[in-house]
């Protein structure tokens, strides 16, 4: 075979025709020693060498196959591997991916196309699936930045895939888009890892409303350092950012804690390093952005008790909406109930029962239907919040509470006092 006389791999590789002995020869009298050094009949005696039929004599090319120096082409090469007679001529514009697929094909080759025939996305399907093991044809974002986290993708993108990584990137961001690029870079770089936590920075530094921040943008720039880019496209951002908290999500829903963990400090890391920790309220994921959002909750619910209004309600009903959209609402989901049911005591101060009830038959049905829900919920906020703002404000709602539960308590002690003073009827309370 003409070729460079260069053998790194197995010098042994199984074949459908058996095993092949591969053997570089740098002379025509390495190619002699070859040929007469064979031993072993069973195998297949495969000579590398850059002589030319001249040099090698007549005498060696009697001895080998069709007597001849096999000059193979990479489309030859590449019919073989998929057991076709006919490529797609498309496939002239895209040489880097017929090279691709043969010095990847494995030694078996690759599934035949039921066609006969080799087309262009078949070529490319066959890429992705074997040399880049993704699962899927057309990845989005969110499956780049998964498979990018694996072994699988640090290997392809550490063999031949890594020097086209630009025309895969090219192919895929027809699908997943320009994040693409940023992917298949950091995974060849060694840094598939840091995919998540980076996405996840990008969720709090391109969050809506953040852009003007001063130290929002003072951030992004020294983010630019670990990521390795300048000036990170808002549509890309946003697009990793959204790949980034899907996959923390179905990770977590998979149980598997130890790399949600890792990935949610590295992200808090990187973003006190940047200085924008503070933002942090903008995740549903990230456990800072938890404890924001409670100290948010507890700020509007006490501007609320200081004046009490539709506006300021709706700005704390916000705000625990907020608290039950995030990640850790499903680990802590009594944190999240104690603040709906104080929400709703809120609600519950903007139109209070006006109309005492006028014995005890209304009293108790006026427990049942109101008063019984307000102890319920009382009661709760006796639990507590370890977040001050939201603590505190808890004991001043509580407060107010308890004044009216305890002017209620006494009128229908009054009322069932005077009830037992009459003989019983047939009308019961």
């Amino acid at each position: 075979v003409a070729a460079v006389p260069s053998w790194t791999g197995q010098p042994v590789i199984d074949t459908e025709a058996g095993p092949a002995r591969i053997v570089p020869c740098v002379s025509s009298l390495a190619v002699r020693e070859a040929l007469a050094g064979r031993e072993d009949e069973d195998e297949t005696l495969v000579i590398l060498t850059d002589r030319d039929e001249a040099d090698l004599g007549e005498e060696v090319l009697a001895r080998v196959w069709r007597q001849r120096l096999l000059r193979p082409s990479g489309w030859d090469a590449l019919k073989h591997q998929f057991r076709v007679d006919n490529l797609d001529p498309a496939l002239a514009d895209h040489r880097w991916l017929v090279d691709l697929l043969v010095d990847v094909a494995p030694a078996r080759r690759y599934p035949a196309p039921p066609s006969g025939f080799l087309d262009l996305p078949t070529a490319w399907r066959t890429l992705l699936r074997h040399a880049l093991r993704l699962d899927t044809d057309r990845p989005r974002a969110d499956d780049l930045v998964r498979w990018g986290q694996t072994e699988w993708a640090r290997t392809a993108l550490a063999g031949p895939a890594r020097a086209h990584a630009d025309r895969i990137a090219e192919r895929l961001a027809a699908d997943a888009g320009p994040l693409a690029g940023h992917v298949l870079r950091l995974v060849a770089e060694g840094r598939g890892s840091e995919l998540v936590p980076f996405g996840l920075v990008c969720d709090v530094l391109w969050a809506s409303g953040a852009a003007g921040e001063a130290g929002v943008v003072a951030a992004r720039a020294r983010f630019e350092t670990p990521l390795g880019a300048r000036n990170l496209a808002e549509t890309i951002a946003r697009d990793w950012a959204h790949a980034a908290s899907e996959l923390v999500r179905r990770a977590t829903e998979a149980g598997d804690d130890p790399a949600v963990s890792g990935w949610l400090a590295r992200a808090e890391h990187l973003l006190a390093e940047f200085g924008a920790l503070g933002f942090a309220a903008s995740s549903d994921v990230l456990p800072a952005a938890f404890g924001q959002r409670l100290e948010s909750a507890g700020r509007r619910l006490s501007a609320f008790l200081d004046r009490p209004g539709a506006e300021r309600l709706a700005g704390l009903e916000e705000a625990a909406v907020s608290v039950q959209r995030h990640l850790r609402a499903g680990k802590e989901p009594e944190r999240a109930r104690i603040l709906q049911m104080a929400v709703r005591l809120a609600r519950r101060l903007t139109d209070p029962p006006t109309t005492p009830p006028a014995d005890l038959a209304q009293a108790t049905a006026a427990f049942a239907e109101d008063g019984a829900w307000v102890d319920a919920a009382r009661d709760a906020l006796a639990e507590g919040e370890t977040v001050q703002p939201l603590g505190a404000a808890y004991g001043r709602l509580a407060a107010l509470v308890d004044g009216e539960r305890h002017q209620r308590d006494r009128a229908f002690a009054a009322a069932f006092a005077g009830w037992s003073t009459v003989a019983p009827t047939a009308s019961r309370p």
